[in-house]
């Protein structure tokens, strides 16, 4: 529909439009990419946490992505797993570092369990 609105539009008017239209689409990407950017610099710069209730902070998506994409798949894509995977390994500046809130006592850092007698070993939650 828009390309036959532009296609009807005399030769020199049909450039004008399709040089504002190019600029606009380059100007959003470019706003898009500073947001994503800016989002990353304020995820990592703060120290997230597992909130009982609420669950855990795994990312952040600039509005400009979450509306692109509701549109192109639908909102129900956000509940799919995979696209979430997908779309972090896309959008690495979207992932936001979260720390565990559990304590952890008698484990070692190279994933063994220290035994405190014979038989026995410990690993304690909060």
């Amino acid at each position: 529909m828009l390309e036959e609105a532009i296609n009807s539009l005399p030769d020199g008017q049909r450039r004008n439009v399709t040089e504002i239209l190019r600029q606009r689409v380059f100007d959003q990407v470019q706003d898009a990419t500073a947001q994503a950017k800016q989002i990353a610099i304020d995820s990592n710069s703060k120290e997230y946490r597992y909130c009982e209730g609420l669950g855990e902070l795994k990312m952040r998506v600039p509005t400009m992505s979450k509306v692109y994409w509701s549109n192109r798949e639908g909102k129900e894509c956000w509940n799919d797993k995979k696209f979430k995977k997908d779309f972090l390994r896309d959008n690495p500046e979207c992932r936001v570092k979260t720390r565990s809130g559990k304590i952890m006592v008698g484990f070692t850092g190279d994933n063994d369990f220290i035994p405190t007698r014979t038989g026995r070993k410990v690993k304690v939650y909060k």
